[in-house]
């Protein structure tokens, strides 16, 4: 060291006398080194940022379960998680091709449903004049048998 305790740093600081940083003295004012003093200093500087770091993974992890608690684990979950994302795609791009073939092929038309409407009025129609026909031959039979009745009633009374 320099006997004359004058320390010299480029571009012209002169440091004359005790150095003090973040309230601990490091070099005395014979410009002797105290080491403890350095190394307490960087071990509570280390100590500060290792804890400010920490703090900051912490927040990054936040309430990651247990099992997601490293970059490992993480990657891993990942690359399960892809596979299991591919086979979902892969499955609903069925579903989704099932479900355009049905609609394509599938579902009736407006002319389909004119047409079966049209056939269901034709059926209503014809089974309606249906009825009335049989109605009518029901009731001419009635009226047959009555008549027949009528004229055997009065053969007896003759």
């Amino acid at each position: 060291m320099s006997t004359n305790k004058k320390f010299r740093i480029q571009n012209g600081v002169d440091v004359t006398g005790e150095v003090v940083v973040d309230g601990a003295l490091v070099i005395t004012d014979e410009g002797k080194v105290v080491v403890p003093a350095i190394s307490e200093s960087v071990a509570t500087i280390i100590a500060d940022d290792l804890a400010a770091l920490q703090s900051q993974i912490d927040a990054i992890l936040g309430t990651s379960p247990e099992s997601l608690d490293t970059l490992q684990e993480i990657v891993a979950f990942f690359n399960t998680e892809d596979g299991d994302l591919q086979t979902l795609i892969t499955n609903n791009s069925t579903a989704i091709a099932t479900i355009n073939t049905t609609l394509t092929n599938g579902v009736a038309t407006p002319t389909d449903i004119a047409t079966l409407t049209a056939a269901v009025t034709a059926e209503e129609t014809r089974a309606t004049t249906a009825e009335a026909a049989n109605a009518r031959q029901l009731l001419l039979q009635t009226h047959v048998l009555l008549l027949s009745a009528h004229l055997q009633v009065q053969l007896i009374f003759r």
